[in-house]
């Protein structure tokens, strides 16, 4: 099962809660400039726990979220291999370095995510050996260290 919601500006946290709980098997999910879930943060994005174990695809492209919201969550979707956070200025090395310790990551991009230094990138380098993708335009921070 397949949900692209992207540009859903009004999507609520109680609509993402009703979608995935009507949903168990779903393995990829579009939140692209869904800024409403960014709004309801980490709360919001617990609706994820009940397809933990089965999404395997999330984009989250042009949200404004920031490390908090997305901490808790993130790395205990084991199931996850593609992840779009393209867009993101307030996510930095912490959260990177969460992920690519957790997740079995096929792909990554973090285009724009203006917060992610060499650590970040070090991080998914080192951590993330199935990785086939990965996506880093527009990172002032990172340097060819």
């Amino acid at each position: 099962e397949a949900i692209s919601l992207s540009g859903a500006y009004r999507l609520s946290d109680k609509g993402l809660r009703a979608l995935v709980e009507s949903s168990p098997s779903l393995k990829s999910l579009k939140l692209e400039s869904c800024t409403r879930v960014a709004d309801g943060g980490s709360t919001c994005l617990s609706a994820l726990h009940g397809v933990a174990d089965s999404l395997e695809v999330l984009s989250l492209k042009l949200c404004d979220m920031d490390d908090n919201n997305l901490l808790h969550v993130l790395p205990k979707i084991q199931s996850l291999q593609h992840l779009e956070l393209d867009g993101q200025p307030y996510i930095t090395d912490a959260l990177i370095c969460e992920i690519a310790a957790n997740l079995p990551l096929k792909s990554l991009h973090l285009a724009g995510c203006r917060g992610v230094t060499d650590d970040g990138v070090v991080a998914v380098a080192s951590f993330c050996p199935m990785l086939e993708s990965v996506v880093l335009d527009d990172l002032p921070k990172v340097s060819d260290r």
